[in-house]
């Protein structure tokens, strides 16, 4: 009596966390805890959620391949290319005018 709870709770709670991950990473979601916490109605969840418009890649201006915002040399090409900054934020700090 025993095996069978125990094949249910393979079935119901432990089968849902790998594919949930799976489907965490390809739409950049927190596939564990969907699957860990929510078992198959995460599953569902994540199967239905669109992928998150992500902020870590931009387009590489000369082969049009999607590269990290920070890199400073595209992976693909191996051409040299600008860091992107996010809108709205500065990485300059305010310095007091010359004398």
């Amino acid at each position: 009596m025993t095996s069978g709870y125990f094949m249910w709770l393979i079935i119901l709670w432990v089968v849902p966390i790998p594919i949930a991950i799976s489907q965490g990473r390809v739409k950049d979601r927190a596939g564990l805890a969907y699957g860990l916490f929510l078992g198959w109605i995460g599953v569902i969840i994540l199967a239905f959620l669109p992928p998150r418009k992500g902020d870590k890649f931009v387009e590489c201006p000369f082969c049009k391949e999607p590269i990290r915002r920070d890199a400073l040399v595209c992976a693909h090409c191996q051409r040299e290319v600008r860091p992107h900054r996010q809108e709205g934020h500065s990485d300059r700090t305010a310095l007091p005018p010359a004398p």
